[in-house]
């Protein structure tokens, strides 16, 4: 194995680790610690994955920025639409027209239907971060300002509106909302980018020192995800932000140090983290959750975290089996039909 695959091993394995932590998270929803500390640091860790991504393709730096983003677009924003347009026939077979025009409205603003948020966020956050760094304002200075504003709102949004969804969800709300989110995204992502070019800085470390190291973040983001409230970076609703940053910072630092110092390879963990998009997409919008929930009714222990374990492999076996069918019979879901030009 060449020394670029495993570095992409480790980078699906970590992923996957996220996104089985998002699917726990949403299976066991509402007031539970183990909730609230996963919440604490699982969708930064996507956005610093992706800023490492983006500093290992140094390939970025020197094609046009608008191929970069378009390429982008094409890889996020098309299995947002296919994958939104799914949801809304879902509705629509449902008899639920009301749904599938929220769905509808939502999908075109960008704002994304449950878990769909994410995709945009995640493209205008690299649209962000690729801008700056083509820019000539230092990274400092740029992540700076962006903490600033993102903080400031996210306070506001927090304190004033308690940390909820508004009564009227305005177009104004929403592209508020998800420039913030998109803003706090960003912001990770260069976490990510310049964490990676200092990585040579602790090279001659030794395999166990970095365990320890990494094992001492984890465990002190744990301790400050707990101090804090519950967040919810869909909705900008971070509680302390700066406890939320310095939480989040800390605990996937460590995690992603950790398995790029011990994970080499897991078969299982790198085929859910190729296919984080599709499970991203379909575990919660469509009814996976649902069927794994009632599925548990004859399967029950009794006990809260046991069922919660087995609920969570319930939807990935589910999930397992969506991604094989996708992957086999609808490919154009995840990606654009390519047409022979040659005809």
């Amino acid at each position: 194995m060449t020394k670029s695959s495993r570095r992409q091993s480790w980078i699906d394995c970590i992923r996957g680790i996220g996104i089985i932590l998002v699917v726990l998270a949403h299976y066991i929803h509402g007031d539970n610690p183990l909730c609230k500390w996963i919440s604490s640091f699982h969708m930064p860790l996507f956005f610093i994955l992706s800023g490492i991504l983006i500093a290992m393709h140094e390939a970025y730096a020197d094609k046009p920025l608008r191929s970069v983003l378009l390429r982008r677009a094409k890889q996020l924003l098309y299995p947002y639409l296919t994958f939104s347009i799914l949801i809304i026939i879902y509705y629509l077979l449902r008899g639920r027209p009301d749904t599938a025009s929220k769905v509808f409205y939502y999908t075109f603003t960008l704002e994304g239907h449950n878990t769909m948020w994410f995709l945009p966020a995640l493209w205008m956050a690299e649209c962000i971060l690729l801008v700056l760094l083509r820019s000539r304002i230092p990274d400092l200075a740029s992540t700076i300002v962006l903490l600033l504003g993102t903080t400031i709102y996210a306070a506001l949004q927090y304190y004033v509106i308690g940390g909820a969804v508004p009564a009227d969800e305005g177009l104004h709300y929403l592209i508020l909302n998800g420039l913030c989110r998109s803003g706090i995204g960003s912001i990770y992502m260069m976490a990510g980018y310049k964490g990676y070019l200092l990585r040579t800085k602790f090279a001659n470390l030794k395999k166990h020192t970095l365990r320890l190291c990494a094992a001492a973040a984890f465990v002190s983001g744990i301790f400050l995800g707990y101090i804090n409230a519950s967040v919810d970076l869909h909705y900008c609703a971070l509680s302390n932000p700066l406890l939320y940053y310095l939480a989040a910072l800390l605990q996937c630092s460590g995690l992603i140090v950790f398995c790029a110092v011990t994970v080499q390879r897991s078969v299982l963990l790198e085929f859910f983290g190729r296919s984080s998009l599709i499970i991203m997409a379909t575990h919660y919008p469509l009814p996976v959750i649902n069927l794994a929930q009632y599925m548990l009714q004859n399967l029950s222990t009794g006990m809260r975290y046991a069922d919660a374990l087995i609920g969570c492999s319930l939807v990935m076996l589910f999930e397992a089996v969506l991604i094989l069918i996708i992957n086999r019979y609808c490919p154009f879901l995840l990606r654009m039909p390519v047409t022979d030009r040659s005809r």
